[in-house]
């Protein structure tokens, strides 16, 4: 069983309860302790000892989370799922509005390194252009907003974007895009994001293998860093996905 071991953003007492039967991780594993506890805790989705977890099995769904915006479709447990009993499933249904979203957001707080990783099963690819999967959002010195989105495309692949927002109105928009191996459908992904802002260096893994490294940031965060898992319906699109053994952690 996954649990919230360390909630970055303050904690909830419901989660220091699960913490105490927290099973420790095996001797060896990541995540014992150090300045990068957090992102080594977050190497394996399926050991929580990272600044943030969830595994979708301890209810009410999205109570870990800052927000829940359920505003273009429906989140809900399903199956099958990484770890019984529970996925978290998000359907977009909202195929008229360009931008239509569900999406869990959770604020891990200021830091210059990232790392999250969870699975992800796509039940069905979206049936328009892409669908963002997973977000990070912050800003810095000269930048007022920032974004990166991993998504899948109605096609085989997928993409891996950032857009910046500049304070005196221009985007870049995107700034930079990728696109990243065939994202598999109809079985588990066990993806793994990881982002030193500073170095402006972001690496994506399927399965342990890594399918693209990308110049994206290069700046100090000043605010604190966003995590959004579910679904953003960019051009007008549904999509069926299936989410499970999510782990973030940060490093100052």
């Amino acid at each position: 069983m996954l649990v919230d071991s360390s909630d970055l953003s303050g904690g909830a007492e419901d989660d220091a309860a699960l913490a105490e039967d927290r099973e420790d991780p095996p001797e060896g594993s990541a995540g014992e302790g150090g300045a990068d506890a957090g992102l080594d805790g977050a190497a394996d989705a399926r050991v929580c000892d990272a600044g943030f977890c969830d595994d979708f099995d301890e209810g009410p769904l999205g109570a870990r989370w800052s927000e829940v915006d359920t505003s273009g479709g429906t989140a809900s447990f399903g199956t099958p799922s990484l770890s019984p009993p529970n996925a978290l499933r998000i359907v977009i249904t909202d195929a008229a509005v360009s931008r239509a979203q569900v999406l869990l957001q959770k604020e891990l707080g200021i830091a210059t390194k990232l790392r999250c990783a969870f699975g992800v099963y796509v039940v069905a690819r979206p049936t328009n252009a892409f669908v963002d999967l997973f977000r990070v959002r912050t800003s810095g010195s000269g930048i007022v907003d920032y974004h990166v989105g991993l998504g899948v495309s109605a096609g085989e692949g997928g993409t891996f974007r950032e857009d910046v927002f500049y304070p005196e109105g221009g985007c870049g928009c995107p700034r930079a895009t990728q696109n990243p191996a065939t994202f598999p459908t109809q079985r588990w992904v066990r993806v793994a994001v990881d982002m030193d802002f500073i170095a402006a260096n972001a690496t994506l893994s399927y399965d342990g293998a890594v399918v693209l490294n990308a110049p994206f940031g290069g700046f100090q965060p000043t605010s604190t860093i966003v995590v959004g898992l579910g679904g953003v319906n960019l051009r007008g699109s549904t999509a069926d996905v299936l989410f499970d053994d999510l782990a973030c952690g940060t490093a100052p």
